[in-house]
């Protein structure tokens, strides 16, 4: 028996499926017992009467009663049966307790394979823990072994670091004690007091205090200006005397003269420029001169170091406070003794005559420091008379921080006024890492810090001046931090080792679990398998409802006889499988009463493939059929195959559509506006005459058998009068139409798209039809429900055959077709060019050619010529290079594409010898000389090929040449005979004889 739904009233349901796109008109949706009376509709208004939508309903039920005929789609109707009953693919017939074999694979492994994966993530969870666990506790040890060595270190540098600080400047307050006893003991007063031996007294000084300059800043008032100037112009026996001395141990950065009379006095500092003034001090004011100083520098005497604002405050501090006093942080760019910049020149003359040698000064941050000498030793009565001027090098202060053989460390000093400096640090070096704190941030919690001032407080009783540091608002602080180095350095591979350990015992345990595992579930892998292989066998080439009755089966019907399950494969194979053991199983088809079915083939396409390489013609039907399945996609049209370049399609199937026709009809229409549009974009890379190929639309509407044929290449297949009926609307119809039949349009009328429909005026005979009533279909792009235009040629637009016309689009797509060929010559010869690294440049007179006054082009014509010489090394060459990637200049397409366009326009518009006939001839030349081959040639004897061609084929400018012949063959071709051109143009016959 034959399954099938007759019942109208369930089409009633619904009519917005799947298919249907979402821009219908209203009357779309009106159902089939409210939809208008079908009128059959001709050219000029002219109507015939269709039969009514109830008629037709008839002739379907009529013919549901009647017996099915089997017609394949390539063959005439005839009589089958078949054996057994059939299984229909109607989704309603589904077995509801039916199992997919997937299922059956889970359901076989049950429960004991959940638990094995259990057991397995748990033994993987607990090395995982173990193993972290273990890695994390021998890690922090390490860690903690790190830290306690760090902080032991940190401690150590800040208490070296305090004692550092009260040396030197205990050093420093030595001086201004010395300085103080000298006057007293002299009995002068201040400021006319110059030490003796200035130059041994500070020389160690300079060394226990680690600073690069002293200096005695004497406290001048107005009142004493005149007399101060007589007592230095007297007393310059020490500067003469240090002249001698720092030349001796420094020569090569000293080049002061001796002091020779009239003095200079009053030098100024220019806060602009950073220069030294020669102007006198303007004054007012106290007048500290730079008097006594060591190293001894160019133009320092007697400036007014209160000139100098970056000193200003420090010394104006201690002379009215009596405090020592710390000024900010100074630096200057890198640079040497040589540096345009007064402050890199100043510190980099200072650290080279520290070293005895030329050192570059690197940007590290000076600090200046003042201490006050007073008039008296007494604390009780002491004033500030004057002041020991310090440059200090704050590099200097971290060294032997460290203790010995121990990794480095990173010091940061900074201040709230100048900001950060970064050091790293170990016992025997100070690098300074630049501006700015540049410290490891992963080593914040470590950070060990202490302020200056405190380390200054807690030496105040070991010095011999019990004076209070001012830092002028600023405070230094100095922090300690680790440094990687000093990590790495405790660092071993002891948890990593422990953890390995750790984690191959556990790998083998679970290696031993995931062993058993795999053999005790190695069956239901193979089963799963082979479903989902099955699976996937079905999916390619059958409909789903068609997979979901092959693939379902009931639990008794996956069983053997011995009630052992066998596997899905197995049932696919005895289902496809041909002979006489399948006799009795039950076919997988059935009868599908409401479809349109499309049959639609490429008119002029034997003739055009012929002069195509198969390359081209897969290209072809590739680019139109893929771009057929997206519309097909969109308006769920089953598409049943190709064959050949007929594409074959239909809709009802295999869901109920009850507007079959209508979404066919639009499907239909889509396809043959993509065709014309496709073959214009594609005739530009295949060549002339592809813009000239059109689609021949078929449709038929009526029931339909369908189902899997079983055989060696088992598929979905179509059987029925509608299959050629549709067939025959396709053969018997005309390029860019669409051929309906009548059941086709009275299904459209039905749903009211009756405008889509005009009647064909001639009559149609089909072959096993006799005279059928057929109807163009047209449908607009309002009714399509998308924006475009048509430019698809109908009937009535197209020329007459043998117009010499060639219009201006299609000439434009041939010129484009030519130039990209030409093209593709040009990239083979500069390929060639380029493997032999052969000159690629020549002169714009060598491309120009001049004939003789007096000759014609036939008088060039040579009788023969010498072809290219076979050359292995191009040949090599040639093989290996792919010349697709050479890049033609844009200037040069533009330019091809400019002569080419002028040789079309140089062609007549005659029947024959025109632009077209020429693109036809250049794609056969080129087909041809790419198929040159020798007789009896082995694959890549290339020699051999040059032999037998004389050398045609082995030169790709020659190649060139013969297509280029080929394109102004017929140049300015008259259309006639050179016998009637003779008699038409006598005076060109004389010419060209």
């Amino acid at each position: 028996m034959v399954t099938m739904k007759t019942d109208e009233d369930s089409r009633s349901s619904s009519f917005r499926e799947e298919g249907e796109v979402e821009t219908f008109e209203q009357e779309d949706h009106l159902p089939p017992e409210q939809a208008p009376t079908p009128r059959a509709v001709g050219f000029s208004g002219k109507e015939d009467r269709a039969p009514s939508a109830k008629q037709v309903m008839g002739q379907r039920e009529a013919s549901q009663r009647g017996d099915m005929t089997e017609t394949s789609v390539h063959a005439e109707s005839g009589p089958k049966s078949y054996a057994g009953s059939v299984t229909t693919l109607h989704s309603d017939s589904h077995n509801s307790s039916g199992l997919h074999p997937v299922e059956i694979g889970s359901r076989e492994s049950g429960q004991i394979r959940h638990l094995r994966i259990l057991l397995g993530v748990i033994l993987l969870l607990a090395a995982a823990l173990v193993c972290t666990a273990m890695y994390l506790l021998t890690t922090r040890a390490e860690t903690e072994e790190f830290e306690a060595e760090y902080n032991g270190v940190a401690a150590k540098v800040l208490e070296s670091f305090e004692q550092i600080v009260g040396e030197k400047i205990g050093a420093v307050s030595s001086l201004a004690v010395a300085a103080t006893s000298y006057a007293q003991a002299t009995n002068t007063s201040w400021p006319y007091v110059s030490l003796n031996d200035f130059d041994y007294r500070t020389a160690s000084i300079l060394t226990q205090a680690d600073c690069l300059l002293l200096q005695i800043l004497p406290k001048v008032t107005d009142l004493e200006r005149a007399k101060w100037e007589n007592y230095s112009m007297a007393n310059m026996d020490w500067y003469n005397e240090g002249l001698v001395r720092q030349a001796e141990v420094n020569a090569a950065f000293t080049q002061l003269d001796a002091y020779n009379p009239p003095f200079i006095f009053y030098y100024a500092f220019d806060p602009v420029t950073f220069t030294l003034g020669i102007a006198p001090d303007p004054g007012p004011g106290d007048y500290t001169p730079v008097w006594q100083h060591a190293p001894l520098l160019p133009a320092a005497v007697n400036l007014n170091a209160l000139s100098y604002g970056p000193y200003a405050g420090a010394i104006r501090n201690s002379l009215d406070t009596g405090k020592m006093s710390l000024e900010g942080v100074f630096f200057g760019e890198p640079g040497d003794v040589n540096s345009q910049d007064v402050t890199t020149q100043f510190y980099a003359i200072l650290l080279s005559l520290r070293a005895r040698e030329p050192v570059e000064y690197k940007g590290e941050p000076m600090s200046y420091t003042t201490y006050p000498i007073f008039d008296t030793n007494d604390e009780a009565t002491r004033k500030p008379v004057a002041t020991v001027g310090m440059v200090v090098h704050w590099a200097s202060y971290f060294k032997e921080v460290v203790p010995p053989e121990t990794p480095p460390v990173t010091v940061v000093l900074e201040n709230d006024c100048d900001g950060a400096f970064t050091f790293t640090v170990d016992n025997e070096n100070v690098v300074f890492e630049g501006a700015g704190d540049s410290h490891d941030t992963d080593y914040n919690h470590l950070e060990r810090q202490a302020a200056l001032n405190t380390l200054y407080s807690s030496k105040l009783d070991e010095q011999s001046h019990n004076l209070e540091l001012d830092e002028l608002g600023c405070p230094f602080r100095i922090r300690v931090y680790p440094t990687s180095e000093m990590e790495e350095e405790n660092r071993t591979k002891i948890p990593l080792i422990t953890t390995i350990a750790v984690g191959v015992a556990f790998l083998f345990t679970a290696a031993v679990f995931f062993l058993y595992n795999h053999l005790v579930e190695r069956r239901q892998k193979i089963v799963l398998t082979q479903a989902t292989q099955s699976t996937a066998i079905v999916e390619s080439f059958l409909p789903d409802a068609v997979q979901q009755r092959l693939l379902a089966a009931t639990e008794d019907d996956m069983k053997d006889e011995q009630g052992a399950y066998f596997s899905p494969m197995s049932r696919l194979k005895s289902f496809l499988a041909e002979g006489e053991d399948n006799r009795n199983a039950k076919p997988i088809a059935d009868l599908f009463p409401y479809t349109t079915v499309l049959f639609a083939d490429i008119e002029g396409f034997t003739a055009w493939s012929s002069t195509r390489e198969p390359a081209q013609v897969f290209v072809l039907l590739q680019s139109v059929y893929s771009a057929f399945d997206q519309i097909a996609k969109r308006y769920k049209v089953f598409k049943v195959e190709t064959i050949g370049d007929s594409y074959v399609a239909a809709t009802g199937i295999p869901n109920d559509q009850p507007r079959h026709a209508v979404l066919m009809a639009r499907f239909a229409w889509q396809c043959l506006v993509k065709m014309d549009s496709l073959v214009k974009e594609l005739e530009v890379s295949l060549g002339p005459d592809t813009a000239d190929l059109a689609m021949r639309f078929g449709m038929h509407s009526g029931p339909v058998t369908a189902g899997v044929l079983r055989g060696e290449r088992p598929r979905f297949q179509l059987f029925g009068d509608t299959v050629n009926t549709a067939a025959r609307m396709e053969s018997t119809g005309r390029r860019n139409r669409i051929q309906v039949s009548y059941t086709t349009a009275a299904e459209l009328e039905k749903f009211n798209k009756g405008h889509w429909l005009c009647r064909r005026m001639d009559e149609v005979e089909a072959k096993g039809k006799g005279i059928l009533e057929t109807y163009w279909l047209e449908v607009s792009s309002r009714d399509i429900g998308q924006n475009f235009e048509s430019t698809v040629s109908q009937e009535g637009d197209m020329e007459e055959p043998g117009t010499p016309v060639i219009h201006e689009v299609k000439r434009n797509r041939l010129i484009e077709w030519v130039v990209e060929l030409l093209a593709d010559h040009l990239r083979r010869i500069q390929a060639r060019r380029q493997g032999l690294f052969l000159n690629q440049t020549c002169s714009d007179a060598s491309l120009v050619f001049k004939p003789s006054a007096d000759q014609t082009c036939l008088d060039e014509v040579q009788e023969s010529m010498a072809m290219p010489t076979y050359d292995p090394k191009a040949v090599k060459v040639q093989a290996h290079m792919d010349h697709r990637s050479i890049e033609i200049p844009e200037r040069a397409i533009e330019e091809l594409r400019e002569y080419v366009s002028i040789i079309a326009s140089a062609y007549r518009q005659n029947s024959f010898h025109n632009f077209e006939h020429a693109s036809h001839v250049v794609m056969s030349v080129d087909k041809f000389l790419k198929r040159i081959v020798s007789p009896n040639m082995e694959k890549g004897d290339q020699k051999k090929l040059h032999e037998y061609t004389h050398g045609l084929t082995s030169d790709p400018l020659v190649l060139l040449a013969i297509v280029w012949s080929a394109l102004i063959h017929d140049v300015d071709h008259r259309g006639v005979s050179n016998a009637q051109l003779a008699k038409e143009e006598k005076h060109m016959a004389d010419t060209y004889k």
